[in-house]
């Protein structure tokens, strides 16, 4: 009498052939070289190799956290924004001659932005003309001295003409 698509003789086979086989799984192959089939075909190794997986992301974002605390605070952002209404090229212009006025160094400059680094402080300004918009941003160690810098970097922007 075939049990699960096998030709089974005796009860004792029987009872054997429907323990190496999950109930409401479709394979109806028995487990073969130790290997015990959970539900749905995932096999206990591969769920130990995700438990692995998962306790090692644990170490590793604990290990991180602890580093974060024994370094301090992340960087201090300061931001702020005006209306642009002058073209971008007028505003980059303008944006480094605020960065140069500050004693910034040497001006890097990307698609949307100009900025400068002195120390451990970023100064930026950021023109954004098709929503109308001018960015200005300062990062550092100090969030008082990052915030001092960002409303220096804005005034001078603003008077420059």
């Amino acid at each position: 009498m075939p049990v699960g698509g096998w030709p089974i003789a005796c009860p004792l086979h029987k009872a054997q052939a429907s323990l190496n086989r999950h109930p409401g799984s479709r394979d109806r192959s028995p487990v073969r070289a130790g290997r015990v089939r959970l539900s749905r075909g995932v096999t206990a190794m591969a769920f130990r190799r995700a438990a692995f997986i998962v306790a090692l992301a644990g170490v590793i974002a604990g290990a991180s956290a602890t580093t974060a605390l024994a370094l301090g605070d992340g960087p201090a952002i300061a931001s702020d924004w005006a209306d642009l209404a002058a073209p971008r090229e007028e505003c980059f212009a303008r944006g480094e001659a605020a960065i140069r006025h500050m004693d910034f160094g040497e001006i890097e400059r990307t698609k949307y932005s100009r900025f400068a680094s002195r120390e451990d402080y970023t100064i930026s300004v950021r023109c954004e003309p098709e929503k109308s918009i001018v960015l200005f941003l300062a990062a550092g160690s100090d969030r008082q001295r990052a915030h001092a810098l960002q409303l220096n970097l804005q005034r001078n922007y603003l008077m420059e003409k």
